[in-house]
């Protein structure tokens, strides 16, 4: 949001934000990790490392600390729980990912997602990720059960929406330049869509019918009643815009 740190302004926990958003499991629940999610223990020293973090059978892998993954992601906590290979071998493979987001996610665990973006995307550090990173981002945060990295990428997703319903009017330039503004949110709903995981599939489906019921608001009050609608645990945010442009 303009002027001010938006994750401060995040009115949800990310533990809260993944129960909503994902059929949790008894296990995922057991080994879900706590609302904060970076803790900054310890600089990223590869020599220090006790984990490696490899990509299927390729030569991409990553030394990091069994400390901070683990307090970070529920999927490093259980895989290298006593009793698992990894535990053993202190080696997690990582199939079918991409390994970019892998690396953003790792850079996230250790500091946050501005430092994410100059060391994995550095093109996109004025401007910061464009929507369809972001929904990327948001995948690999619940594969790997991240939920501080989860909701950062959802929230600027929500946040994107928000800004589009509190400039809502009537008029046919408006609706005209309303076409332009969905079509990154299009694409977001497609690629979480398509994850057909549980959250991906739930978000996509709001961003379907705020757009749709969109198209049928006459005035501002209505685009935010549509808004509630569809995202009605995201109300605070619609409170924070309003602050920001006033």
């Amino acid at each position: 949001m303009r002027g001010t740190n938006a994750a401060a302004c995040w009115p949800h926990s990310a533990k809260e934000f993944c129960r909503r958003y994902c059929q949790v499991s008894s296990g995922r629940q057991d080994r879900m990790v706590d609302d904060i999610s970076r803790l900054h223990l310890i600089d990223w020293d590869h020599k220090a490392a006790d984990v490696r973090i490899s990509i299927g059978d390729t030569e991409d892998f990553w030394d990091v600390h069994s400390q901070v993954i683990t307090t970070c992601s529920g999927f490093f906590r259980g895989a290298l729980a006593s009793g698992m290979i990894e535990g053993r071998t202190k080696v997690v493979k990582l199939y079918e990912v991409d390994v970019e987001l892998v690396e953003f996610a790792i850079h996230y665990m250790y500091a946050d997602w501005h430092k994410a973006i100059r060391q994995v995307f550095p093109e996109h550090r004025q401007l910061g990720l464009p929507m369809d990173k972001v929904a990327e981002v948001m995948l690999i945060g619940d594969y790997l059960d991240i939920p501080g990295l989860c909701y950062e990428a959802y929230s600027r997703i929500v946040q994107g929406l928000v800004k589009i319903v509190t400039d809502y009017r009537s008029t046919i330039y408006f609706l005209h330049n309303l076409s332009s503004r969905k079509k990154p949110f299009k694409e977001v709903a497609r690629i979480l869509e398509e994850s057909d995981t549980p959250m991906g599939c739930k978000v996509a489906k709001n961003i379907g019918k705020l757009f749709k019921e969109l198209k049928e608001a006459h005035d501002i009050a209505a685009a935010e009643a549509a808004f509630n609608r569809h995202f009605k645990h995201e109300w605070e945010y619609l409170q924070f815009e309003r602050i920001e442009t006033n």
